[in-house]
């Protein structure tokens, strides 16, 4: 009766592995890596470059003009082209066409659904800095809520994604690193000001993003590439480890960028430094004013970008 009942929740497994596809995991994988590694630099750039504003000028630490943002601000050549959130809208809508083409491959239509609900959360997400930009009002902070949100239903649709051991297991380390960035989003919210939480929630995504790649090889491999049977429990056990050390390439990656982007700034001469901090400054309270005196509608906690 036990034999009986693995075999059917192997062949389960199997069944649930076969409607997956390589591409299917590197692309958003791919993607979600590119982001974060984008977003890591951003975010390092702002803050070495205010901390080396404040040690030139001779300010306290404490007066350190950072703030975290998700996009880079709007470059002075290109105001009205945020090209990131674009980026995403593409990303998504590719993902919207490849899970069409699957179902009239005959994919089954309610995984397909699940995947497409996820894009549109990438999609409302990306759609939160534009309506910013071409002055429509938001709450403070709607980018980072809607991308804390955006990896809660992801973490669950990956935790309810699997039935078999292997893909099991691989599917719900991807739904704990979803969670944990939804976690670091949450608390970047509450202290826009801390690099090191900002840092958390890009090393998470990050992290996420190599999963998904390594799910492609380990759970999907094309013919050429070497196969992971679920039976195999020494295979099944390395699979642990190998979640460690996909976080630890993670926080080497954040490592690195922090390196370049530290020796950049460093090569910035004063007035450089100073253009780079006074615009940021400017960006931050454009001239959107009420009818009462010019007095500013974009607060600091509206600088969501």
């Amino acid at each position: 009766m036990v034999d009986s009942s693995f075999n059917v929740s192997e062949e389960m497994g199997n069944e649930m592995q076969d409607r997956g596809t390589f591409i299917g995991h590197f692309m958003p994988g791919l993607a979600a890596t590119a982001f974060a590694s984008l977003w890591t630099y951003n975010n390092l750039f702002q803050y070495h470059a205010a901390r080396k504003e404040n040690i030139l000028n001779g300010k306290e630490m404490k007066m350190l003009n950072f703030r975290s943002t998700i996009f880079p601000k709007f470059s002075k050549s290109s105001p009205s082209v945020p090209v990131q959130p674009y980026l995403i809208i593409i990303t998504a809508t590719t993902g919207y066409v490849l899970e069409t083409i699957g179902i009239l491959q005959g994919r089954p239509i309610i995984k397909a659904i699940e995947h497409i609900l996820m894009y549109s959360f990438f999609w409302l997400f990306a759609l939160c800095p534009i309506f910013r930009r071409y002055k429509y009002e938001l709450p403070p902070s709607a980018a980072h809520a809607v991308f804390m949100v955006t990896n809660m239903a992801a973490g669950y649709i990956f935790s309810q994604h699997q039935r078999g051991g292997l893909t099991r297991k691989m599917h719900m380390t991807l739904s704990l690193l979803a969670y944990l960035t939804a976690l670091c989003t949450a608390c970047e919210i509450a202290n826009r000001k801390s690099i090191l939480v900002t840092l958390g929630k890009t090393l998470s995504f990050m992290a996420l993003g190599f999963w998904f790649i390594l799910i492609g090889f380990i759970l999907y491999p094309y013919s050429f590439m070497p196969k992971w049977e679920a039976s195999d429990h020494i295979k099944m056990e390395i699979i642990t480890p190998v979640a460690i050390v996909n976080v630890v390439v993670a926080c080497f990656v954040v490592f690195a960028i922090n390196v370049i982007v530290s020796v950049r700034v460093k090569s910035l001469n004063m007035a450089t430094l100073n253009r780079l901090v006074t615009f940021s400054e400017t960006h931050k309270y454009s001239a959107v004013n009420t009818c009462d005196g010019g007095k500013q509608l974009l607060s600091d906690s509206d600088d969501d970008h």
